[in-house]
């Protein structure tokens, strides 16, 4: 009787067979490929998520830059006075500049450029204003991609409100006057994107009614 038990307790203490070894290393190596899987999924999405994120704030920054430049815009300004308006091709005088160290007035420069294939880029330059014979004379800054990757990018500018016209005019040939309001369109993947920023001297201007 006491022979029995002894060899109950040694079988019972020996470890686990061939098989069953073999199905617990097959059970870990899949979990650890499977968790490697989904851990590389997980970075993989991480990634993109992050690459969309920066995407979105820098297409925020610049579209909020653009807007402060143009609301910014002196009052008395004119065409005559260096007032650029064309569909891919915007020229001003503003006191908002991209170096916020410097002091006074810049001209701003947007161009709309065509990159490789059929997708077009914002490219932003500005140079610092002193007087108009001056600012032509001197080295402007490179030139910035702001946006980029789109289908199209233009401008359009709002003149006098007429019954049955539409307002915005795709080239701005006023001499005497601004526009009213400034506005960028932007489409990509068939989505259409329009930011309108108003031009505060020009609205307290009309509201003086000078």
């Amino acid at each position: 009787m006491y022979r029995n038990d002894t060899q109950a307790r040694f079988h019972s203490i020996k470890g686990f067979t061939l098989l069953e070894l073999l199905v617990a290393l097959t059970i870990g190596v899949f979990l650890i490929v499977a968790s490697g899987a989904i851990i590389k999924s997980s970075m993989r999405l991480m990634a993109r998520g992050e690459k969309l994120l920066q995407g979105d704030l820098r297409k925020t920054s610049a579209l909020e830059f653009w807007r402060e430049q143009v609301s910014a815009i002196p009052p008395g300004y004119s065409r005559s006075a260096g007032f650029v308006g064309k569909k891919r091709d915007l020229s001003f005088i503003t006191p908002v500049r991209l170096n916020l160290r410097g002091k006074g007035f810049v001209i701003a420069h947007y161009t709309v450029k065509k990159e490789e294939g059929s997708k077009y880029r914002l490219i932003y330059k500005e140079k610092r204003f002193t007087t108009a014979r001056k600012a032509q004379k001197e080295k402007g800054s490179e030139g910035l991609v702001l946006l980029k990757g789109y289908d199209k990018i233009g401008f359009e500018y709002l003149g006098a409100v007429t019954e049955g016209k539409n307002p915005w005019e795709s080239e701005w040939v006023e001499e005497r006057h601004i526009p009213r309001a400034l506005k960028l369109t932007l489409v990509q993947e068939k989505e259409k994107q329009d930011l309108i920023a108003p031009i505060v001297a020009m609205s307290s201007f009309l509201s003086s009614g000078q």
